[in-house]
């Protein structure tokens, strides 16, 4: 028997809610890029600074932890353990927040992101990896596979192709 509480639906199997979403999950994407690199007329490289997002939805706890995932400086359980919140209810609040159920928005956050961060830097997988907020390359590698059915090597060599002059185009400089 169907159940909208089934968590091996998929997302079109799953009732979706009656009210509209205010967020997509891009908007939750936060880069670690510092600078872009550019060009000048006489093909000298020059680094222009990136303007970092600060706020994205107005709630503090909401932006603070995608800001800081995305500075790789903590994965979302620990952030949460970090400030007392119940997982369940923050979980709840990212499906008011998107329509979509967390591990959903998990695995699409993961995806939009890492295939960016595949294109425009020259990172490796271990840093991707902690920017999207695994701290296992290891496991980050698994559920990538697993949503997109191909390794990262993989969709990198594919975007690039693709996209050559994106390639490397955004670095971190510290």
């Amino acid at each position: 028997m169907y159940s909208p509480y089934n968590k091996h639906a998929t997302l079109n199997q799953r009732h979706k809610p009656a009210f509209e979403a205010q967020f997509k999950v891009e908007d939750f994407i936060v880069f670690p890029y510092t600078h872009r690199i550019e060009y000048d007329k006489d093909g000298k490289k020059i680094y222009v600074p990136v303007e970092q997002k600060t706020t994205i939805t107005g709630i503090h706890l909401v932006d603070e932890l995608f800001i800081r995932l995305g500075r790789g400086e903590t994965t979302v359980l620990d952030y949460l353990s970090e400030k007392h919140i119940c997982a369940n209810d923050f979980f709840s609040m990212m499906f008011l927040l998107t329509g979509i159920y967390y591990k959903d928005f998990k695995f699409q956050y993961l995806v939009s992101k890492a295939r960016s961060m595949l294109l425009y830097s020259q990172l490796d997988i271990g840093e991707i990896a902690r920017y999207c907020g695994y701290t296992n390359a290891s496991s980050f590698s698994k559920a990538f596979a697993r949503e997109t059915h191909q390794t990262l090597k993989e969709v990198r060599l594919q975007l690039q192709r693709a996209h050559p002059q994106e390639t490397g185009r955004y670095v971190i400089r510290r």
